[in-house]
């Protein structure tokens, strides 16, 4: 019976090789400007993309119902970390070879890097708004001085 299992064993491990699991060509092939859905540095890093890599992505759909939207997204292998219903996008983690696959799909309005974002304070400084927030006061000539900061 140990003859018959590695026997199992080979051909199942031939099967794959053969099939070539997991390999991109198995992903649908690009359609012609899929490439401008996708941003400049997602496009740099799918192209410089190393053997099985994910990658952390946002991808904007266009008015595609939220069922088509699940199903494009199980076919290329994707998971789903985020849902933003109201505007049609998700927060997923995919293979990077399906990156281009995926904005291929007629569905598909952008995608993009889920990229971690600050805040600069441009608004801030410019409108006087943080400004705004310290406030101080003095009184009986000058002697005494209060400043209150207002966060919020």
């Amino acid at each position: 019976m140990s003859k018959r299992t590695t026997l199992l064993r080979l051909v199942l491990a031939a099967t794959l090789i053969t099939a070539g699991l997991p390999n991109p060509r198995l992903f649908a092939v690009a359609a012609p400007g899929a490439r401008q859905k996708i941003s400049a540095d997602l496009a740099r890093r799918v192209d410089d993309h190393r053997g099985v890599d994910r990658v952390n992505i946002i991808v904007q759909f266009n008015n595609t119902p939220a069922t088509v939207i699940d199903r494009v997204l199980a076919n290329a292998g994707a998971r789903v970390s985020g849902r933003l219903n109201a505007i049609n996008m998700r927060v997923l983690e995919l293979p990077v070879v399906a990156v281009v696959a995926l904005s291929s799909q007629k569905e598909v309005r952008f995608i993009s890097a889920d990229r971690p974002i600050a805040n600069l304070g441009h608004v801030e400084t410019t409108t006087g708004i943080e400004a705004g927030r310290v406030q101080t006061t003095t009184t009986l000539g000058g002697l005494i001085t209060t400043t209150n900061v207002y966060d919020g």
